[in-house]
This record gives structure tokens, C-alpha cells and sequence, in this order.
């Protein structure tokens, strides 16, 4: 990564957990814009410095699968479904942008966010994130 463009990261982000509502947020602490995807926004989302979105939900529940059913869904799928959320610091990309994958962006990250097995906020799963 440049020096220019590690200076526009400047002091990044923080990704943070609220368990009350079971959500993660995104706080921009750059003083620039960085830019979101996420299941929870739909589309290409742009932060200003200071500002904050709400970037996932975790499911409430999802349905349980019986024992006899996990053999089989175990090799069809993963029994943890993961979600991501991309970040690009300074540019933008999608349709609205002249960069249409964030793999054209200099600067971006992934992160990768899973519910627990049954689905519902379990405090052993999850760790403070940021």
C-alpha cells in the first residue's frame, strides 16, 4: 500500500457490536469517505468522516435442523452461513462509480461476520469487534 494511500486511511474504522439489538456498525474515524456493502445496506453506502451505519443484522432465528437432517446438510452446506461486509477507503465503486468492483479500489478490506448455529445471539460466539 502507498504512503498516500495509508495517510487517507488515517485512523480507519471501527466495527462495532450492539447486542441489545443484535446489529454491527461502522464508524468512519478517517477523515475522508469510506464507502459499505453489506447485507444490511443493499447497496454501496458512503460514510463521511464522523459518521456512522448500521452494516449487519443477525438473524433472529434461523431453522433448526435435526440430527438426522445435518448429515446431509452438513455436506450440502456449510452449517454456519457467513455474510461479509466490504469497505473501501476514499473510493467508491458500483454503478454509480467509474471503479465497478471494490477489487479496483486501492484500498479495501472484507470482513466476514457468521450467527451462531441455532441462530440467536449467543455471547459465547461473538466477540467485541473494533
Amino acid at each position: 500500500m502507498s504512503e498516500r494511500t495509508l495517510s487517507k486511511v488515517g485512523r480507519g474504522v471501527t466495527l462495532s457490536v450492539d447486542r441489545s439489538t443484535s446489529t454491527a456498525w461502522l464508524y468512519n474515524h478517517s477523515e475522508f469517505a469510506v464507502f459499505a456493502l453489506s447485507p444490511a445496506t443493499s447497496a454501496v453506502i458512503k460514510l463521511l468522516p464522523a459518521q456512522s451505519a448500521c452494516v449487519y443484522r443477525w438473524p433472529r432465528r434461523r431453522p433448526r435442523v435435526d440430527d438426522e437432517d445435518r448429515k446431509t446438510a452438513d455436506v450440502e452446506r456449510p452449517s454456519r452461513q457467513l455474510d461479509r461486509v466490504l469497505v473501501s477507503f476514499v473510493k467508491g465503486w458500483s454503478g454509480r462509480y467509474k471503479r465497478q468492483s471494490i477489487l479496483a479500489c486501492p484500498c479495501w478490506l472484507q470482513v466476514l461476520l457468521a450467527p451462531s448455529p441455532d441462530g440467536r445471539w449467543n455471547e459465547d460466539d461473538h466477540e467485541e469487534l473494533g
